[in-house]
Parts: C-alpha cells; structure tokens; sequence
C-alpha cells in the first residue's frame, strides 16, 4: 500500500512538471520559443551522432529523447512562428538548423531576422565548436 502511495504521488508531481512545462513553452514569445527548440534539437543531434558516429539524415522522431536522455523538448521540428527548423550537414561535418523568422524569408531585420544555430560534430560524434 505504501508502495502504491509513492508511485501515485510520483505520478501527481510528473504530471504537475508537466502542465508547468507546458504553460511556460506555450507563452513563450516566438523568437525565444524558437532559441529554445533550436537548442534542444541541438543537444539531440549531439546525442544521435554520439551513439550512431554521424548526424542524423533528417529531423525526425528517431532522435533520442527519453530514452536518450531526458529532455523536456521532443518536438514538433518547428520555430515559434509554426514554420520548420532547416536542418542541413555541411561535408566538413558543420550542422546548421535555421528560422527565417516571422516573415519566413532568408535576411531581414528585428523579428524578421533570421536565427541561426551552427555546430560541428566529429566522426565520433562529440562537439569540438560552436559558432
């Protein structure tokens, strides 16, 4: 019975992480939204290439996420204005995920401007810069 109680009130406090996290994420303004879910697809493309020796093809599911690492953010691959994360893997081993901001075209100023993450993986998967 008492194991019971545990495991109920561990549920209760995941659970309240949960609807926290959800109302933090769901009014965060799009450009901070957008850092935030660059960054965590960041670390789960640091950790697919430390487990697989390369980047990942594409964005997708097949990251890790809790079963890799716990991480609050396991998708959708989308800035905060709706639009998809460009994803691309430079030959040199570069990766670059990329928002064109709220009008949704290359260049621009203020909310418009784009927001670029760029990070090289090794063949060994482990990060050796940042830009």
């Amino acid at each position: 019975m008492k194991k019971a109680l545990v495991i109920l009130l561990a549920l209760v406090a995941l659970y309240a992480i949960a609807i926290f996290v959800s109302c933090v994420v769901g009014s965060m303004p799009p450009v901070p939204l957008t850092e935030y879910r660059m960054s965590s697809i960041e670390r789960r493309i640091r950790e697919y290439a430390r487990i697989h020796h390369r980047p990942p093809h594409e964005l997708s599911d097949d990251l890790p996420g809790a079963e890799g690492g716990f991480y609050l953010f396991h998708g959708p691959f989308d800035d905060g204005w709706g639009r998809d994360i460009v994803y691309t893997v430079k030959q040199d081993g570069m990766v670059s995920l990329s928002s064109f901001g709220k009008d949704g075209k290359p260049g621009g100023t203020g909310l418009d401007e784009d927001i670029v993450v760029e990070f090289e993986i090794t063949c060994e998967g482990d990060s050796s810069g940042k830009k």
